[in-house]
C-alpha cells in the first residue's frame, strides 16, 4: 500500500469538508504482460529502465504478437467517512504523540483493507493456473496428463474460495488443451516426444516468468499451502490454527490474507475438503496425510517454498550482523547467503530472491524490534543495527528452517 498517498487523500478529504470519498479497488489480469522481460529482469536485479518515445516505437514489434486477454474486475469500494467514524480527532490540528502513532494505525489498516480487496478482485486465468501448476513440483517438467491433473486441482482449489475465472479458463477446463497451446506460442513453456507420452517444461530461463505469473494467484493459493506444510507433520485443529496464524502474521505483508478470514471461515473448510478428496484423514484428533494423498499436499506445500527460503536466507544473513549496516550491503550479505545456501542444497527456489522480498522481510524484522532503524553517515542513508529483541532471530530462523525441511 502507498500510504503516504493515501494519508494526502485523508487530509485532504477532511480539509474539504465534502460527506463521503471511496476507494474503489480494481484488479487487473493478464494471460500475458507486454513488460513480462522488462519486470523479470528487475527481480534479477536489473535497473528500472526508463520510458521514452524511442523505446515507445521500438515496442511496435511486441504489439504485431499475441498476448491474450486483460480482465478488469472491481472490488466492493471503501467508505471513507465510515472508515473515519470514532476517530476524526486524531486528525486535529494539535498533534499528540498518540494521535500520530493512531492515524499511522488507521492509515496503514486501511492501506491493507484495499489491498486485501485488490487481491479478492483478480480473476483466475489459464497462465496463472498452469503456472502455479509447474511450480509447484521440484521437477521441471512433467507429462501432458500429470500438468493437467495439477491444473485441474488448482481450479478445484479456486472454486472453493469462489474466486471468479476467465471464459477461457472455464471453457478450457478439462484438458486445457487450449491453455497448453497459449503457453507454448508464447515460449513459456516447451514440448519433447517421449515413449510414455508427450513432457511440457520449461527452460531454467523462465521460471521467474512463471513466478510472476503463479503470484496472481498466490494470495489464494498460501493459506492451503502452509496448511499442508503443518499436515505433513500431522498436527491437532488446536495445533494447526496457532501454527496458521504465526505464519499468516509473518508473511501478512507478502500476500494480505485477512488472518480473521482464514481462521475464522477457510481453515476448516480446507480441512473437510482434503479429507472428502481422500488427501487427509482424522485419527482421533489428529490430522493425518494418506498415501493417496501425499503428492497432492506436497504440491501444496511447495507453493510457498520460494518465499519461506528467502526469508530464511535473510535472517540467516542478518545473524551475522555485529554493526549498524546499510540496506543495501545487508541486502547484497543476504544475496550471498541465499547462493550458498543454494550451492548446499538447502534452498531449492532461485526464484524466491528479489529485492522487493528483501525489503518486506527487513521491514517485518524492524517492526518486531528484531532490528532497529538508525540514521547512516551519508544524508538520508538508512542503516541497520541490532534491535531490543534481536535475540529472537535466532529462533525466527529454526522454525523457518523446520518447515521448509518437513516432508
Amino acid at each position: 500500500p502507498r500510504l503516504g498517498m493515501l494519508s494526502w487523500n485523508i487530509e485532504a478529504f477532511i480539509a474539504s469538508g465534502r460527506r463521503d470519498l471511496f476507494f474503489v479497488p480494481v484488479a487487473i489480469t493478464y494471460e500475458r504482460l507486454v513488460e513480462e522481460s522488462s519486470m523479470v529482469e528487475e527481480l534479477e536485479g536489473g535497473a528500472k529502465q526508463k520510458e521514452s518515445t524511442l523505446a515507445l516505437v521500438r515496442a511496435r514489434k511486441y504489439l504485431e504478437r499475441r498476448f491474450g486477454s486483460v480482465f478488469v474486475n472491481f472490488g466492493e469500494p471503501i467508505s471513507l467517512a465510515q472508515t473515519l467514524e470514532g476517530h476524526r480527532d486524531l486528525f486535529l490540528p494539535e498533534e499528540t504523540t498518540s494521535a500520530v502513532a493512531g492515524k499511522r494505525a488507521l492509515t496503514e489498516s486501511l492501506g491493507n483493507e484495499i489491498v486485501e480487496r485488490i487481491n479478492w478482485a483478480v480473476v483466475a486465468n489459464a497462465t496463472s493456473v498452469a503456472a502455479s501448476a509447474l511450480l509447484g513440483e521440484p521437477r521441471r517438467g512433467m507429462f501432458r496428463s500429470e500438468l493437467t491433473q495439477r491444473m485441474r486441482e488448482v481450479v478445484d482449489l479456486l472454486r472453493l474460495q469462489d474466486v471468479r475465472m476467465t471464459p477461457a479458463l472455464v471453457r478450457d477446463e478439462g484438458e486445457f488443451s487450449e491453455s497448453i497451446t497459449f503457453l507454448l506460442r508464447a515460449g513459456l513453456i516447451k514440448s519433447e516426444q517421449e515413449s510414455r507420452g508427450e513432457i511440457l517444461y520449461y527452460d531454467e530461463s523462465r521460471r521467474r516468468a512463471l513466478d510472476v505469473y503463479r503470484n496472481v494467484l498466490f494470495h489464494f493459493l498460501v493459506a492451503p499451502s502452509l496448511l499442508a506444510r503443518q499436515l505433513q507433520r500431522g498436527a491437532t485443529l488446536s495445533a494447526l490454527r496457532v501454527d496458521m496464524g504465526f505464519w499468516l502474521d509473518l508473511l501478512y505483508r507478502e500476500f494480505f490474507a485477512p488472518k480473521a478470514t482464514v481462521l475464522g471461515l477457510q481453515l476448516e473448510a480446507f480441512l473437510d475438503y482434503f479429507e472428502r478428496i481422500g488427501a487427509l484423514e482424522r485419527c482421533d484428533d489428529q490430522f493425518r496425510v494418506t498415501e493417496k494423498g501425499r503428492g497432492y499436499i506436497a504440491f501444496l506445500a511447495e507453493q510457498t517454498r520460494s518465499l519461506i527460503e528467502a526469508y530464511y536466507a535473510t535472517c540467516s544473513a542478518i545473524l551475522n550482523l555485529e554493526e549498524a549496516t546499510t540496506a543495501k550491503q545487508l541486502e547484497k550479505s543476504a544475496e550471498e547467503q541465499f547462493a550458498r545456501a543454494h550451492l548446499l542444497g538447502e534452498i531449492q527456489r532461485v526464484e524466491g530472491w528479489n529485492a522487493v522480498t528483501f525489503r518486506n522481510a527487513l521491514d517485518l524484522l524492524t517492526r518486531r524490534g528484531i532490528l532497529e532503524s538508525v540514521a547512516g553517515e551519508k544524508d538520508r542513508e538508512r542503516c541497520y543495527a541490532r534491535g531490543g529483541a534481536f535475540e529472537d532471530l535466532a529462533g525466527l530462523r529454526d522454525r523457518l528452517a523446520s518447515v521448509l525441511a518437513a516432508r
